[in-house]
């Protein structure tokens, strides 16, 4: 996946949209899933990441 930094990008977008499920459990696993995405993305590439969904 650190190669495809695309699929990483469109895998993380759509996490995201998980923050705001009225279903805790859904926020926990997305909150994890996107911290895997960003353990597995080369800070080099990270130029998509939309840091204003993580703060909120």
């Amino acid at each position: 996946a650190k190669e495809n930094a695309e699929l990483l990008e469109n895998l993380y977008s759509t996490t995201i949209t998980y923050f705001s499920s009225s279903w805790e459990g859904i926020r926990a696993v997305a909150a994890k899933l996107a911290g895997i995405i960003l353990e597995h993305t080369d800070t080099q590439r990270m130029k998509w990441l939309d840091l204003e969904h993580v703060l909120m």
